[in-house]
């Protein structure tokens, strides 16, 4: 049941200059294809995560692929995000890459509109898991400080929160921000780049650079 023994760690490919992969639904699809091409396994399941949800914990994915496993035809399963969306979607081996055409995406319907697009794709079994907190914007940050400051000290470390905790005690009493466009920089030095943006990397560095040339 390790997860690094059975599981690969495949990045989301794609950007502005890749044709095959224009918005979020077309990497996800690209993302099954490849994981499918590079398995060794063609029974294998395919789980996606999002990078955006710290309380997702390795009882959670073990969880979604157990579900997945053990159903019979094709199955999924999902965990929903609190703000419409959702953290992470397990695929049996033959649940085809068209479950990600015609979702909405950044949405408050995106979870419900994931499950309609795995019921129009004949995905008969679907479970729901735990509905998790995902960080989208700044006040999801301070929701997860106090949560997180609520916590002992072993409580933090047995869910695998310390290392997250300690980065953000600096910022603790300052978490304040200012908008640009639909990005933000926190006074701090922090750059938050909207979910899902291609060159999040690039974008986030660009913005911190401008920040720091007006003060």
């Amino acid at each position: 049941e390790q997860l690094t023994d059975s599981w690969r760690l495949l990045p989301m490919g794609g950007g502005d200059n890749d044709p095959t992969a224009t918005d979020l639904g077309d990497r996800l699809k690209q993302g099954l294809i490849a994981c499918r091409r590079m398995s060794r396994n063609p029974l294998a399941s395919v789980c996606f995560i999002g990078s955006d949800c710290p309380d997702i914990t390795p009882e959670h994915l073990k969880m979604l692929f157990r579900r997945v496993n053990r159903a019979r035809g094709n199955s999924a399963s999902i965990l929903p995000a609190a703000d419409g969306g959702y953290v992470a979607l397990a695929l049996s081996a033959g649940v085809p890459a068209t479950v990600f055409d015609d979702v909405l995406w950044s949405d408050p319907m995106t979870f419900v509109s994931q499950l309609q697009a795995l019921s129009r794709n004949e995905v008969s079994s679907i479970h729901v898991g735990d509905t998790l907190t995902d960080i989208d914007n700044i006040e999801d940050i301070r929701d997860f400080h106090r949560r997180l400051s609520l916590l002992s000290t072993e409580e933090r470390l047995s869910h695998g929160y310390q290392r997250t905790w300690a980065a953000l005690m600096p910022f603790a009493d300052t978490l304040t921000y200012r908008e640009t466009s639909d990005d933000k920089v926190l006074e701090d030095g922090i750059a938050l780049v909207r979910g899902g943006h291609p060159d999040a990397k690039q974008v986030g560095q660009k913005m911190l650079n401008e920040a720091a040339a007006k003060s």
